[in-house]
């Protein structure tokens, strides 16, 4: 079981706002106490796991009632800002989003099976084909 000291370490760690020395300090404790008792205390460590993950969580839960709110005013920007860059990056940005990032690596199918079993009587009369139309 998790006491109150061992609670408030976790609080100021998931705050971040505290180095360990401060955090163990104000809980009244030892940095060693910190580390042996909450740092590597795998029911503290679950407990903060837990906590991270419900804020993740409630963050997620507010950004998404909004997410409306925060499209309409990508739209906004993006037309009609002034800034073609900031218009062409928004624009993008909301591309992206419903597309996916469009890559560089040119993806290529090995074709090179077909192109072995191609006769070359066909290639020699697909070439004449092709000379006979360039002349007429």
């Amino acid at each position: 079981m998790i006491n109150d000291i061992q609670s408030k370490a976790i609080d100021m760690l998931i705050e971040g706002k505290a180095n360990k020395i401060d955090i163990a300090k104000a809980c009244g404790k030892s940095r060693t106490w910190l580390y042996d008792s909450v740092i590597n205390d795998d029911e503290c460590r679950a407990n903060m796991d837990e906590r991270l993950h419900d804020l993740k969580i409630d963050g997620e839960k507010k950004i998404m009632s909004k997410v409306d709110m925060y499209i309409a005013e990508l739209d906004r920007i993006a037309l009609t800002s002034k800034s073609e860059n900031t218009k062409k990056d928004v624009l993008m940005y909301l591309l992206n989003r419903i597309y996916g990032n469009p890559t560089s690596k040119l993806e290529t199918n090995d074709n090179s099976k077909e192109n072995e079993s191609i006769n070359e009587d066909i290639l020699q009369n697909e070439l004449e084909l092709f000379k006979k139309k360039k002349i007429d």
